[in-house]
């Protein structure tokens, strides 16, 4: 109820003809208080949690900016540079270093004239692989791990790599700044957080598309309840009475008659009249509670229709959740930067051939 007025007045200075009324539990109407005004005790209605919980929001972002200053100063930050960019077999960093600035993409692939991989497992693949930096990933063509390893073109890698700027034919799939050929790298996880990573990137127009038509489903869903929550709540009732009820009777048909439901394997006639005799109770507890509680159903579709008079009248509350999201998913992504900058302290680079012989995309 605090909610019910306190929103509206902070949004739009006034309240509507929806704010105006709020129907308690107990069904009577209860006047908006004033910006200022006073309910019993003398304090302030705004005032209470709201305050406190701001306070805890305060103290979470100054701790979030304290593990960030003591993981800047103590963290291995360039060692965490390796969860995105790769370096190649002389050491430098591709993307980073000056001598492969243009060359941000790291593949590991073999020298040039390699005997072809087809037939090979990926562990003895990995064995022959080296790491090159490139400007494009290697996409492989039908047959082509067949035939011995071919030159790439002499602007794909720095000229101080040009006898590995080869591919042996697979196909690879950008994971940040690598080119990872998954036939070779990964197990089944990692294959899939790759496809997931995929299909994300392939569908992001049509996930931004959704926004617009979920405001608009949005409002006809609230248009639908003010008009029609009556209807909902009844239709919904009939449901939890009459399904389990109608589910009940064809259970115990079918155990009595051959004429009935088909009868699951090992199944007994027994066994459907239990379960007949269940479902039939449990519509029978729910038409029980329908009649008992016909009066709150009522209330709460009285509830629901101011509910969605409020929103309709107030359309900026449609809006206010994805403004929110949008401050919510950059608070955990800064979260996430501070955990990892704080995961760097005491870092320290390992051996990549031990994660070319292990094959693990995370190790790497």
């Amino acid at each position: 109820r605090g909610l019910a007025w306190r929103v509206p007045m902070v949004f739009t200075g006034a309240p509507t003809r929806a704010h105006r009324i709020v129907l308690d539990l107990q069904g009577t109407q209860l006047r908006a208080p004033l910006v200022g005004e006073e309910r019993g005790g003398g304090r302030a209605c705004w005032h209470g949690a709201d305050f406190l919980c701001g306070l805890l929001f305060l103290a979470t972002l100054a701790m979030c900016g304290g593990l960030g200053y003591y993981a800047s100063t103590l963290g291995n930050l360039t060692a965490l540079k390796r969860v995105a960019f790769g370096k190649d077999a002389h050491g430098r960093m591709c993307g980073v270093d000056s001598e492969v600035k243009d060359y941000p993409l790291a593949f590991f692939t073999v020298p040039v004239g390699h005997p072809p991989v087809a037939g090979q497992s990926a562990e003895q693949i990995r064995q022959s692989l080296v790491a090159v930096c490139t400007r494009k990933c290697p996409h492989g063509s039908a047959g082509a791990e067949k035939s011995n390893a071919t030159a790439r073109p002499l602007d794909s890698c720095p000229p101080s790599d040009a006898v590995r700027c080869a591919w042996y034919g697979g196909n690879t799939t950008r994971l940040a700044f690598y080119c990872m050929d998954l036939a070779i790298f990964g197990d089944g996880a990692s294959g899939t957080a790759s496809v997931w990573l995929q299909d994300v990137r392939a569908a992001w127009t049509h996930v931004l598309a959704m926004v617009p038509v979920a405001i608009v489903l949005g409002f006809c869903f609230l248009l639908c309840m003010q008009s029609c929550a009556g209807l909902f709540a009844g239709i919904s009732v009939l449901i939890a009475v009459a399904g389990p009820l109608s589910l009940g009777v064809l259970t115990l048909q079918s155990a009595r008659s051959s004429s009935g439901l088909v009868r699951p394997a090992h199944t007994s006639p027994r066994d459907l009249e239990i379960i007949g005799y269940v479902c039939v109770g449990f519509g029978a507890f729910a038409a029980l509670l329908a009649v008992c509680f016909a009066r709150s159903l009522r209330r709460v579709v009285q509830v629901i229709g101011v509910a969605s008079e409020f929103l309709i009248d107030v359309s900026s509350q449609m809006l206010q959740p994805i403004c929110f999201v949008m401050v919510e998913v950059t608070v955990m992504f800064l979260w996430i930067v501070v955990f990892a900058a704080t995961a760097a302290i005491g870092l320290e680079e390992g051996e990549e051939q031990k994660c070319l012989q292990v094959g693990n995309i995370y190790c790497l």
